[in-house]
């Protein structure tokens, strides 16, 4: 895979190792990506960092003191941000890792495999592009049906007034009686124009 220099990236990495923490980093900037990276130290942090920042990716050790990645995906989900979830462990049991999994992380990796880091960075980025250009045609799309439900009921108000018309007039000639019956109908139609 060509690697494409200078892709910013917002990272937020919750890790107690200051060592850890640059290691993540560099491999990162070695996949060809520009880091703006908030480090953090715990769930509190990452709480603080998410108020006042946007992020494109969470990457969170599993053992942190007093917490766990668990924590750390709990406090995400709170902030209600649609951004990937990684966790970067030196040691994550199986078991943990499918909690992990199951609540919501995308994906787990071992510190000693960072190689994978950046592929898995590049799915997980894709990913939410897709749901966000989903989510934009959904919207698109409800805003067209909207339209057309609004343009729709518009007319048949238009018809029933037209119909009404034509049955109250039915054999009249007089001008004034006509005028008199399009009047009330508008005003009925406007009426209920009002109660959309």
């Amino acid at each position: 895979m060509a690697i494409v220099a200078g892709r910013k990236l917002r990272l937020l990495l919750v890790e107690d190792s200051a060592t850890d923490a640059l290691l993540i980093e560099h491999e990162i900037r070695k996949g060809g990506f520009d880091v703006a990276m908030k480090h953090v130290k715990d769930a509190a942090g990452m709480r603080v960092a998410l108020r006042s920042q946007t992020f494109d990716i969470v990457i969170s050790d599993h053992n942190l003191p007093g917490s766990s990645s668990l924590d750390t995906l709990s406090t995400l989900r709170e902030a209600e941000v649609d951004v990937p979830f990684l966790i970067v462990s030196g040691v994550i049991g199986e078991e943990a890792a499918v909690a992990a999994m199951r609540a919501g992380a995308s994906d787990y990796l071992l510190k000693d495999r960072l190689s994978r880091l950046v592929p898995v960075i590049e799915r997980e980025l894709e990913q939410v592009a897709q749901r966000k250009s989903g989510r934009a045609a959904e919207a698109q799309l409800e805003g067209a049906q909207a339209e057309a439900l609004k343009v729709a009921t518009e007319r048949a108000w238009v018809f029933q007034v037209l119909h009404e018309v034509a049955a109250a007039t039915g054999g009249i000639l007089d001008v004034a009686k006509l005028a008199q019956l399009t009047v009330q109908a508008a005003r009925r139609l406007l009426d209920a124009d009002d109660a959309l």
